[in-house]
């Protein structure tokens, strides 16, 4: 793991994978754990490299991704607080079949292979755990695809907007929303399931539209309720839905 700010040691007890497991485990990972802040675009694990450590999300997102054709790394799932990673590889081979990378600046707990196996051994709780984990990202994914399917771009861009902010929005004065971009335009054009040319196109269709208008970090909507409005429309789901 790159270096950061500084480490972090609360207990174990407060977090939804230590909440899982016996007093003894909830020690041995105190023991052995680290919790750190790292920035923005530090790299937590590459793309077929050796699964050495789990990772729980705790403050900010992380972009997962999977080389393209290209070789480039392509987007394809956003971590947010309360996932873990690493588990499916440890699971398939022992080798992580994705990267991830922070998106944002994050608070990260790692924790050493041996000691997370030992407690998944340990504890058929914290094995569900994981496994539903894994069973939201598949169903986020999938219901990606359904969006790709259904919406043309422009709606498409609106919906990643929608879910980016439940995230990354901050409420501005005059009803104004602003939601911090934690991936570029290639990202969100791989997110969306378009190129990064057709991202530009709906980047100034909304500018248009007075919908939203993007920097190289955020995107602000002059109108909160607006696009609450149109989030609703295309997706049948609130701004603050989770």
């Amino acid at each position: 793991m790159p270096s950061a700010s500084y480490s972090i040691r609360p207990s174990c007890r407060a977090c939804p994978v230590g909440g899982k497991l016996s007093p003894d485990l909830i020690t041995l990972l105190e023991q052995t754990r680290d919790r750190r802040r790292l920035r923005r675009g530090s790299v937590l694990f590459e793309q077929d490299q050796p699964v050495d450590s789990l990772f729980a999300v705790l403050e900010g997102t992380v972009v997962v991704g999977r080389r393209g054709t290209g070789g480039e790394n392509v987007a394809i799932h956003l971590a947010i607080p309360g996932t873990t990673l690493g588990f499916r590889g440890l699971m398939n081979g022992g080798h992580h079949p994705v990267s991830a990378r922070c998106g944002t600046n994050c608070l990260i707990c790692r924790i050493p292979r041996p000691v997370a196996e030992a407690a998944l051994d340990a504890s058929r709780d914290l094995e569900g755990l994981f496994f539903h984990h894994l069973a939201d990202e598949l169903a986020e994914v999938q219901e990606r695809m359904l969006e790709m399917t259904a919406l043309g771009v422009r709606d498409r861009m609106v919906v990643l907007l929608g879910r980016l902010a439940r995230h990354h929005a901050t409420r501005l004065d005059k009803d104004g929303l602003r939601i911090a971009l934690p991936v570029g335009r290639a990202d969100m054009g791989a997110l969306a399931g378009m190129t990064a040319e057709t991202v530009s196109r709906c980047i100034r269709r909304l500018r248009a539209e007075d919908l939203a208008v993007f920097s190289r970090t955020h995107a602000r909507s002059p109108s909160a309720a607006r696009f609450a409005d149109e989030l609703l429309r295309l997706t049948g789901t609130s701004l603050d839905a989770g």
